[in-house]
C-alpha cells in the first residue's frame, strides 16, 4: 500500500513539474524529499512512471527524458533499471521516439556503472537485453528497407544512423565489452535470442552496423586487450632454450617425445617465438652444446641431436600444421635459414667432428618427411662451401664424425637386443666384447636412451647377468662351459658398471630390480649420494665365506692350478668387502707380508675382472673414513687393481679388453673428484659454476651435472636463494634477463620442488624481512615476478604431461562449446563455459596448490593496506604476468585459489593507468557463477575509479 502511495506521488510531483517546466535539480529535491532515505527510486518504479509519460504523445517528452538523465546521474535510479525498461520498448514505427530513446542511450553510454551489489547482478542482463533490442529495431528497419525496395525514409535513416553512432560506441567501450561478454556466459537463453537475431539482420543488409552486431555478439576474451607488462617483440637473442636442452638431456633423456613437445611448446608460448625460430634455437642449443662437451658425453648429445631431435620437431610441426600438409615444413626450412647465420658454431662444430653438420641434420629431418631433397642439397651445397674455406688451415679433428660414429650404432643395437631375448649362444660373448671395446656399450646405451628402449638393454643384460652368476650342474663339468659362463658373467658387470658409472646411480633404469647387479648396486656398493659406513658393508658378509675366499685367493699355487670354489660368482662379489677389510686389518698388525697382499690382489682380479671394480669399490670408500696416516696401505691395494697383469695372462682370448675397460673404470672411481668430497665451502663451488656460466651466457653440460649435485647436497632452497641473489645482484636490466632465463633452465633439475620453495619460502622471506625488501626495487620487482610465473607455468606443464593424452593447445582463450545450442552456422561458442570436469582435466599437484594457498595469503595481507609500497606492485605484475603468458583453460586452477577481495583491494592501489578491463576479465574463472559475479564487481569498481578521475579534470 505504501509503495502505490509513493508511485501516486511520484506522478504529482512529475506532472507538476512538467506543467511548471521545473529545472532537473529542482525535480530530483522534490523526489528525493518524496522518498524515503532507505530504499532506492527502483524500489517505486520511477523509471517507468517517467518512461511511461515521457511517450504519450508522437513524439518523446524531452524534458522527461532529461529528468531521467538527472536521477541517473544523482544515483535515485540505477542504469540497469533504465537500460532494462527502455529495451521493453516495442513501438517501433515510432521512429521519433526511438531517435529519442537512442539519443538518450548515446548520451548515458559513456557513464554506465553500478554502485551496489544487487545493481552490478541485473547489469550484465540489462545491457545484454540492450544489444538484443538494438538488432530488432535495426532487423524492422532492414526489413522496412526490402519492403520499400531499399529506400528509407529521412527519419528511417536518422534513427538507423543513430543506432550506428551508438553501436560503435559500444564496441569502442572496452568495459562495455567486457560486460557483454560475462552478459553472454551468464544468460545463455537470452545470448542464443542474439544470436538468432543476428543471423536474420546478416541475411538482410551489409550496413555497417551489423560488423558491430558482430563483434558484441561474438566478442572474445582475445578481443579484450590488456596492458602488457612484457612486450610483444621477441628478444632478438634467446638465452632460455640452450640451458633448458643441456638440463633436458641431463635428467630427461630418455623420455617420450611428446614430453620435450609440451615443455618446449610452454617455453615457445612465453617467450612469443614462431615455429621457425624455435625450431632454429632447439637445433642451435644442441649445436652449441656438442661442441664443448668433453669426456664420453658427446655420444649422449650426438644421439639426442640426430635421432630425438628430428622426431622432436616433426611432432612439433604436426602440433601446428593440419594432417594434409605435414609432409613438408617450411618452418624448418626457414630454421635452417637462420642456423646458417650461426657461421662460428657451425666452424666449431665441423672441425670438431670431421662432417658437415647441417648435411648430417637434414638426412635425419629427410627420413621424417620434413625437408625434401632439393632442400638438402641447397643447404647442404652453401654449407660445403664455408666448410671449404676452412680446409686450409688444417684445423685436425679432435673427435670420430658424429654421423658415421652414432649413427653406425643402431645395428648392434638392434642386434644386441634381439640376442638378449633369446637363449644364450656361444658367440654371444664375441657380441660383448666387441662392445667393450672403446666403450662402445655406453654409446649403445646413450642411443637405446634417447630412443626410450635403455631399460629393456639394461634389464637383458641383468637378466643375462643373472643367469650366468652360477656355474653348476653339467656345466661346471666341462672347462670350456666354465670359461663361458665365467667370462659372459664378467663382461657383463663391466657393461654394465660403464654404463651406471658414466650415466649416474639415479639415472640407472630397473635399479629396484630383484637381480643381483641391482640388487649389489643397493646394498653392496656405496651411492655417494646416500652415504653409508663401508664397515656396514663388511657385516653383511658371512665369515664362512670370507675365509674361503682368502684360502683360495691367498694360495700360492693359485696361477698354477686355478683350484676349484664351491661358491658362486655372485657370492664372492658379496664377500670381497669383507676379504679386503680382513687382508688390511692383518697387514696393518704385520700378520702378513705385503707380497702376500699382492698375491691375494692379483690372483683376484687375473680370475675375473668385475672382482676388481668391487673390490675398488669397496677400498675407494673405505679409504674417506681413515685418518691421513691409515691411507698408504688401502691405496697400495688400489693401485695394485690398477696395474697389468703378466702378458700370459693379457693374452687370453677377450681378456686384455675386460681388463683396459676395468682400468678405466677402477681410475675413475679412485679419481673421482665429486663436488661431495671437495673441502670448500659449498657457496664457493656454487659461485665457481656460476661464474662459468656468466662468462659463456650459456650452461655447459659439466656444469649442468656439477649443478645437479649441488642440489642433491644442499637440497632446492639454498639453490634457489643463491639463484635469485644471482638476479637481485645484477645491475642492468639485460643481464637479469639473461640470468631470470638460465635459473629458470635450472630450476628444471627439479622443478615441482624449485618452484614450491621459490614461492614458499623465499618469495615469502622477501616480502616479509625488512632488509630483504630493500632488494625489491625495480627492475628486480618484475623480472622476479616472471620467474614466479614461468616456474609455475612449468610446473603445471610437469604436471599435465601424459604419454597416453595429447596435449592440448590453445594460443587464444578458445574454450568448449556452449552445450545444446542451437546450430545457426555460424560460431557461437562461449568462452569459460567448462563444467567442473573439464577443469579437473587440468590438475595442479597438491603441493604447488599448498604453496599458491599460502602465497596468495601472503598477498592478501599485503593489500590491506593505504599505500603503493613495492610489495603491491610485485604482486600487480606477478597477477598480470600470469594472465598474460597462460592464456588456456589450464590456468583456472590458479584463479580458484585466489582469495575473496584480494583483487578488489589490489585494484583501488595500483594507479589507473596501469588497470584496464580485460585485466580484470583474465583474473576470475569465467566458468562459474562466482567467478563472473567478482569480476563484473571489479568491472564496475574499475570504471568508478575511471569516472571520478575524468570527473576530477572537468
Amino acid at each position: 500500500m505504501e509503495i502505490k502511495n509513493r508511485q501516486h506521488n511520484i506522478q504529482k510531483i512529475l506532472l507538476r513539474a512538467w506543467r511548471e517546466r521545473w529545472p532537473e535539480y529542482q525535480f530530483g529535491i522534490k523526489i528525493k524529499q518524496a522518498l524515503p532515505l532507505r530504499l532506492p527510486a527502483d524500489a517505486y518504479n520511477l523509471t517507468d512512471v517517467l518512461l511511461d509519460h515521457c511517450f504519450i504523445g508522437f513524439a518523446a517528452n524531452r524534458l522527461l527524458l532529461s529528468y531521467l538523465k538527472h536521477s541517473l546521474h544523482s544515483h535515485l535510479v540505477s542504469y540497469p533499471a533504465v537500460i532494462k525498461r527502455i529495451t521493453k520498448y516495442s513501438n517501433f514505427d515510432r521512429y521519433y521516439c526511438l531517435i529519442a530513446l537512442v539519443d538518450f542511450l548515446n548520451s548515458i553510454e559513456n557513464g554506465i556503472c553500478c554502485r551496489t551489489k544487487p545493481e552490478e547482478s541485473s547489469l550484465m542482463n540489462a545491457v545484454l537485453s540492450l544489444v538484443h533490442w538494438l538488432i530488432e529495431l535495426c532487423e524492422k528497419l532492414f526489413v522496412k528497407s526490402l519492403e520499400q525496395n531499399s529506400i528509407l525514409s529521412s527519419e528511417q535513416k536518422t534513427c538507423l544512423e543513430k543506432v550506428t553512432v551508438l553501436c560503435h560506441q559500444i564496441v569502442q567501450n572496452q568495459y562495455l565489452m567486457g560486460v557483454i561478454y560475462l552478459a553472454k556466459l551468464e544468460d545463455r537463453e537470452l545470448y542464443e535470442k542474439c544470436v538468432l537475431s543476428y543471423t536474420k539482420v546478416h541475411g538482410l543488409s551489409k550496413e555497417e552496423v551489423v560488423k558491430d552486431f558482430y563483434q558484441m555478439i561474438f566478442n572474445k576474451l582475445g578481443h579484450i586487450p590488456m596492458k602488457e607488462l612484457e612486450p610483444r617483440a621477441t628478444e632478438p637473442i634467446s638465452y632460455c632454450l640452450q640451458p633448458f636442452m643441456s638440463i633436458e638431456v641431463l635428467i630427461n633423456a630418455g623420455a617420450e617425445i611428446n614430453v620435450h613437445v609440451a615443455k618446449l611448446l610452454m617455453i615457445q608460448r612465453i617467450k612469443k617465438y614462431s615455429m621457425s625460430r624455435l625450431y632454429a634455437e632447439i637445433i642451435r642449443s644442441c649445436f652449441i652444446t656438442l661442441c664443448h662437451v668433453k669426456d664420453v658425453n658427446y655420444r649422449v648429445w650426438g644421439a639426442f641431436t640426430l635421432y630425438k631431435i628430428p622426431q622432436i620437431l616433426k611432432q612439433l610441426h604436426m602440433q601446428n600444421k593440419p594432417i594434409e600438409e605435414s609432409e613438408y615444413s617450411e618452418d624448418v626450412v626457414k630454421a635452417f635459414e637462420m642456423l646458417m647465420e650461426c657461421t662460428p658454431i657451425l666452424d666449431l662444430l665441423d672441425t670438431t667432428f670431421a662432417c658437415n653438420s647441417i648435411e648430417c641434420l637434414l638426412i635425419e629431418l629427410k627420413k621424417e618427411k620434413l625437408v625434401n631433397d632439393e632442400v638438402i642439397k641447397k643447404l647442404a651445397d652453401r654449407r660445403q662451401h664455408a666448410i671449404s674455406k676452412l680446409e686450409k688451415f688444417n684445423i685436425p679433428s679432435t673427435l670420430p664424425s658424429i654421423d658415421k660414429y652414432v649413427l653406425s650404432i643402431d645395428p648392434p643395437l638392434t642386434g644386441l637386443i634381439q640376442s638378449l631375448r633369446e637363449p644364450i649362444k656361444p658367440e654371444f660373448h664375441n657380441l660383448l666384447c666387441t662392445l667393450v671395446i672403446d666403450n662402445r656399450a655406453f654409446l649403445l646405451y646413450s642411443v637405446a636412451a634417447v630412443k626410450g628402449i635403455s631399460h629393456k638393454m639394461i634389464s637383458g643384460l641383468m637378466k643375462c647377468n643373472e643367469l650366468f652368476k652360477e656355474i653348476s650342474g653339467e656345466a661346471a663339468k666341462s672347462k670350456q662351459l666354465i670359461v663361458f659362463r665365467s667370462n659372459v658373467f664378467d663382461t657383463s658387470f663391466i657393461m654394465l658398471f660403464s654404463i651406471m658409472q658414466k650415466c649416474g646411480i639415479d639415472k640407472f633404469p630397473d635399479i629396484a630390480g630383484d637381480y643381483f647387479f641391482a640388487k649389489w648396486i643397493r646394498d653392496g656398493m656405496i651411492d655417494p649420494s646416500k652415504p653409508k659406513s663401508p664397515l656396514s658393508v663388511v657385516k653383511m658378509c658371512d665369515p664362512l665365506k670370507v675365509d674361503e675366499l682368502i684360502s683360495y685367493f691367498g694360495d700360492p699355487n693359485f696361477q698354477q692350478q686355478q683350484p676349484p670354489i664351491s661358491l658362486k660368482l655372485s657370492e664372492i662379489c658379496w664377500n670381497i668387502p669383507s676379504m679386503l677389510y680382513n687382508v688390511l686389518i692383518a697387514w696393518e698388525n704385520d700378520t702378513i707380508k705385503p707380497q702376500t697382499v699382492k698375491n691375494i690382489l692379483d690372483n683376484m682380479r687375473s680370475k675375473m675382472c668385475c672382482f676388481s671394480i668391487v673390490a675398488a669399490c669397496w677400498l675407494c670408500e673405505y679409504i674417506k673414513i681413515l685418518r691421513d696416516d691409515e691411507l698408504a696401505k688401502p691405496k697400495v691395494m688400489v693401485q695394485t687393481l690398477m696395474k697389468h697383469l703378466d702378458d700370459t695372462k693379457m693374452k687370453q682370448e677377450t681378456f686384455s679388453e675386460r681388463f683396459s675397460l676395468t682400468q678405466e673404470i677402477i681410475v675413475k672411481i679412485f679419481d673421482n673428484r665429486s663436488l661431495m668430497d671437495s673441502k670448500k665451502p659449498m657457496s664457493n663451488l656454487f659461485n665457481e659454476q656460476w661464474k662459468e656460466i656468466i662468462t659463456r651466457k650459456w650452461l655447459p653440460y659439466d656444469v649442468a651435472i656439477n649443478l645437479e649435485e649441488i642440489l642433491k647436497i644442499c637440497g632446492p632452497f639454498w639453490l634457489m636463494k643463491n639463484l635469485v641473489d644471482q638476479i637481485m645482484h645484477a645491475k642492468f636490466i639485460k643481464d637479469m634477463e639473461y640470468i631470470m632465463d638460465i635459473t629458470f633452465a635450472v630450476m628444471h633439475l627439479n622443478i615441482d620442488g624449485c618452484t614450491e620453495t621459490l614461492l614458499k619460502d623465499i618469495l615469502i622471506s622477501l616480502l616479509f624481512n625488512k632488509n630483504q625488501m630493500l632488494k625489491m626495487t625495480e627492475p628486480q620487482l618484475k623480472i622476479l615476478a616472471k620467474l614466479c610465473v614461468y616456474s609455475i607455468l612449468a610446473s603445471m606443464e610437469s604436471a599435465d604431461l601424459n604419454p597416453s593424452k595429447k596435449r592440448p593447445r590453445s594460443d587464444d582463450d578458445e574454450l568448449s562449446p556452449m552445450a545444446k545450442m542451437r546450430k545457426t552456422g555460424l560460431d557461437t561458442s562461449v568462452e569459460g563455459n567448462q563444467t567442473e570436469k573439464d577443469s579437473a582435466s587440468h590438475p595442479i599437484k597438491e603441493s604447488l596448490k599448498t604453496s599458491l594457498q599460502e602465497l596468495f595469503k601472503v598477498f592478501h595481507q599485503q593489500v590491506v593496506c593505504d599505500e603503493l609500497s613495492p610489495k603491491v606492485i610485485f604482486i600487480f605484475q606477478f597477477f598480470s604476468l600470469l594472465v598474460q603468458f597462460e592464456k588456456s583453460v589450464k590456468i583456472k586452477a590458479i584463479l580458484k585459489l585466489i582469495p575473496n577481495n584480494l583483487l578488489m583491494n589490489l585494484l583501488k592501489l595500483v594507479p589507473f593507468e596501469d588497470l584496464s578491463y580485460g585485466f580484470i576479465l583474465r583474473l576470475y574463472d569465467l566458468s562459474v557463477s562466482t567467478g563472473r559475479t567478482s569480476a563484473i564487481g571489479d568491472l564496475c569498481l574499475l570504471k568508478n575509479i575511471q569516472l571520478r578521475k575524468d570527473s576530477s579534470k572537468l
